[in-house]
């Protein structure tokens, strides 16, 4: 089932090639569970994760000083469901990228997924949103207002280098309390459950790794009952002067 159509969700081609970077630890865990992770956005170390530029508390300010409105409490709220908002990164690229291992496995034992924008909607429900992020430059740029999911698809220039798409979850509680009993989640994350077979192109294992690096993967690939293949990083190549 794919995911679900929204406005403010831009999906790319789906022939797109996306990737996921990390450690054997978090390999082996996927394998194990089967399932995507999904962290909360409050919790993935940006501080700006959510936010809007400043443009937009600007013209905000501005908007509300005729009204009667409690910027303290919409602020509350924001901080409140961007604790209920869980979202699967991918990095979109036709290629490994050097700069990406370097980030996101950054060791010589670690792994990259590929897979495409059509098999990861595939995997996805109608309760997730699918779209890429913009980058911008928050002291000046303006973005849209009038949707929560905004502030999730904007982030710094700084981070352009990720060229990110994001599956998104939004799951806030029932607050009969109003703000007075507004809590966060107690877990970090959340599972979706996929099907790894379909999900996956390639596996591939981190430049330099060692050869019983790669043996050690492809042998844990086969005890799960996968027949992905898996490739040594193209960045090991030998330049051929």
């Amino acid at each position: 089932m794919p995911s679900a159509n929204h406005p403010v969700f831009v999906k790319p081609e789906p022939s797109t090639a996306i990737w996921r970077y990390m450690d054997f630890t978090k390999f082996v865990s996927l394998l194990e569970s089967r399932a995507l992770f999904f962290p909360r956005a409050d919790l993935m170390g940006d501080p700006f994760e959510g936010s809007f530029p400043k443009a937009n508390i600007s013209h905000r300010k501005a908007f509300w000083s005729g009204l009667k409105l409690d910027e303290e409490n919409y602020v509350k709220e924001q901080e409140f469901f961007r604790s209920w908002t869980f979202v699967s990164c991918w990095h979109m690229n036709t290629h490994e990228s050097a700069g990406m291992w370097r980030l996101y496995a950054q060791t010589s034992e670690a792994i990259a997924i590929r897979t495409t924008v059509a098999k990861l909607d595939e995997q996805l429900d109608e309760e997730t949103m699918l779209g890429k992020v913009s980058y911008i430059d928050f002291d000046c740029a303006r973005i849209e207002d009038g949707n929560f999911f905004y502030s999730f698809l904007h982030k710094r220039l700084s981070f352009s280098h990720e060229n990110e798409l994001r599956a998104i979850k939004w799951r806030p509680p029932m607050t009969p309390g109003g703000l007075s009993d507004l809590k966060k989640p107690s877990v970090p994350g959340m599972r979706h459950p996929i099907d790894l077979e379909r999900l996956l192109d390639a596996i591939y294992v981190a430049p330099t790794c060692a050869t019983w690096f790669k043996q050690l993967v492809m042998d844990v690939v086969k005890r799960y009952g996968l027949t992905t293949e898996v490739r040594q990083s193209a960045l090991d190549s030998k330049p051929l002067f």
